[in-house]
């Protein structure tokens, strides 16, 4: 699936983006709703279209990116934690 929008890296940067086409979304809205021509009526829901299916994809990523922190942040702890597991593993820490 191709992205009709413009991915950004980090969790706050894509917070923004998704509020932007929020704001966006909310104007298209109000144009559309003020729209007597068929062919403006055409026009902006097809402008609303793709902004809701940006703010869906957005949100689909904001998710991945939250999932990779969160995997990067357990990650880093383990490693963290792989001189302790040795000791354990040798019997440091048995019980008399």
């Amino acid at each position: 699936m191709e992205n009709t929008v413009n991915i950004p890296e980090s969790v706050k940067d894509i917070k923004n983006a998704i509020t932007r086409r929020i704001t966006i979304l909310a104007e298209w809205n109000t144009m559309l709703a003020r729209s007597r021509k068929d062919s403006l009526r055409a026009s902006r829901q097809l402008q609303v279209n793709a902004t809701q299916q940006q703010i869906l994809e957005l949100r689909q990523a904001l998710g991945l990116v939250v999932a990779k922190e969160q995997t990067s942040k357990a990650q880093a702890l383990v490693s963290r934690l792989a001189p302790v597991r040795k000791d354990f593993e040798n019997g440091l820490f048995e019980r008399n």
